[in-house]
């Protein structure tokens, strides 16, 4: 050993991560690897310290005692005792680490108590994703204070009938939307395209609708011109076009369907060649 390597730090106090990460392979003193596991500046030096740690008591310590709420989310990776995490889960102050908790538990009783009950809704967001019990999901789209949460079961629901009350009723378009994209029904979207409250309901579903007749009709008689201009770039019929270009009331419609028939005839084009 030479003279500076005898004065040199270790690897693992180095300046830069990736290298402490590199010595941390090399180190088993399991006194030093706590010290990092606990004190390490860097997720990742942290995290590698953790998974040298013999001791599960040490562990779940950290997770539930350490004053930094990202030591203690490093730490519950490492940890086998679900009922640990599910404690932290639980009753954590933070809500981050809550939520990095719950996307770990195991057990559905305890994923859905969470869902219904957490205070933050990234954390019942997450526990709903790991729920597949149609009532409960029903139950949680129903009742959820946060349009978030509410969204994320009714993506996960597959009851057609309550599938189909979703994408007519309900006062979030996005969340109609998300119902629509399971169903397959263009009586439903034709009914929804003229009646749901929601400009961005009645959007979605003349995205789905085919019949170019009814697209015209509702170019004429729906009051957004957004959503009419949604109608317009889904009608195939040019002699529709044709007749929207020419006699609708909203110059920026009939540029549209004017647009809408150039690119018909560019495609026409293009495929004679």
């Amino acid at each position: 050993m030479g003279l500076f390597d005898r004065f040199s730090k270790p690897k693992w106090e180095h300046k830069k991560p990736e290298v402490r990460i590199e010595g941390i392979k090399e180190l088993d003193d399991q006194n030093i690897l706590i010290d990092i596991a606990k004190n390490d500046s860097a997720s990742g030096v942290r995290k590698a310290a953790m998974g040298k740690i013999n001791d599960q008591s040490v562990l779940i310590d950290i997770a539930k005692n350490h004053e930094d709420p990202d030591v203690r989310y490093n730490a519950l990776e490492f940890i086998n005792d679900q009922s640990v995490i599910i404690d932290v889960a639980k009753n954590d102050e933070d809500d981050y680490v809550r939520a990095c908790a719950t996307n770990i538990i195991d057990d559905m009783s305890v994923i859905e108590e969470i869902a219904k009950t957490d205070s933050f809704w990234k954390t019942r967001a997450i526990a709903v994703t790991k729920i597949t019990d149609e009532s409960v999901l029903i139950d949680i789209y129903k009742n959820d204070s946060r349009d978030n949460v509410r969204a994320t079961a009714a993506a996960r629901i597959t009851d057609e009938s309550v599938l189909v009350d979703i994408a007519k009723n309900d006062s979030n378009g996005l969340i109609s939307a998300e119902a629509m994209d399971k169903l397959d029904d263009q009586d439903l979207f034709k009914d929804i395209a003229k009646n749901h409250k929601e400009a961005s309901g009645r959007g979605v579903a003349m995205e789905k609708i085919t019949d170019s007749s009814f697209l015209s009709e509702i170019a004429y008689s729906e009051p957004d011109e957004m959503i009419c201009s949604v109608a317009v770039s889904h009608i195939e019929d040019k002699a529709l076009l044709e007749d929207i270009a020419e006699n609708h009331p909203s110059p920026t419609i009939q540029m549209l369907a004017k647009s809408k028939m150039d690119e018909s005839t560019l495609k026409v084009t293009v495929s004679r060649d």
